[in-house]
């Protein structure tokens, strides 16, 4: 099977995945606050695989696209992420994620 290269895939397919932020007035992308979370967990897990698993939690336990998600919704996208931070960075590591984004997202 022959594939093609990126360069030659439709538009559709090569865009990048910020499709969760919302632009307001004079070019300025407002923050959501899924973008703190995807922010904090990129330094563990890169920004790729934090992008893709704070779209793939919110969606599947918040029924929500990211760019959706308010503060409230917060802690139950954390615990949703505890499970796969355990695989990837180990038990302590992903306490101490948890532990900073708790502190980042506040009460």
């Amino acid at each position: 099977m022959y594939l093609r290269p990126a360069t030659a895939l439709p538009r559709q397919l090569t865009t990048n995945w910020s499709h969760h932020r919302r632009p307001v007035g004079c070019g300025m992308v407002a923050r959501s606050p899924a973008d703190d979370v995807e922010e904090t967990l990129a330094r563990w897990l890169g920004p790729n695989t934090a992008r893709n698993a704070v779209r793939v939690f919110s969606e599947r336990s918040l029924k929500k696209p990211p760019g959706a998600l308010t503060a409230a919704d917060l802690p139950e996208l954390l615990r949703a992420l505890q499970p796969m931070l355990r695989t990837l960075v180990g038990t302590e590591q992903s306490n101490e994620i948890l532990a900073q984004l708790e502190r980042r997202i506040g009460p």
